[in-house]
């Protein structure tokens, strides 16, 4: 008996599927090489940038009077005096980022 390898027959559904594989490579080749010829229009690049931080708007969400408002700011305050924090809530003056 020989070794040779003997390809398996191939049912009409699975020659449809290589077929339909073969189209959609094809395809896809053909929107790469449109992509590489693709450049942004400068329009995008004109939006200008948001308002900046508001000291207003923070003291809202994470102010102390935002926490004492609701359960979960409560347990936040709770949970910062437990652990003997200076601070319980931020102030204008100690911005993480902005150094404010």
């Amino acid at each position: 008996m020989s070794c040779a390898a003997v390809a398996p027959a191939i049912s009409p559904v699975e020659a449809g599927v290589h077929a339909a594989l073969g189209a959609l490579a094809g395809l896809l080749d053909d929107v790469a090489e449109r992509l590489g010829e693709f450049e942004m229009p400068n329009v995008l690049m004109a939006i200008p940038g948001r308002k900046g931080p508001s000291n207003k708007a923070r003291a809202g969400t994470s102010g102390f009077r935002a926490r004492k408002l609701t359960k979960n700011g409560q347990k936040v305050l709770r949970n910062r005096r437990k652990k003997g924090r200076k601070y319980l809530v931020p102030s204008p003056g100690r911005h993480p980022v902005h150094g404010l």
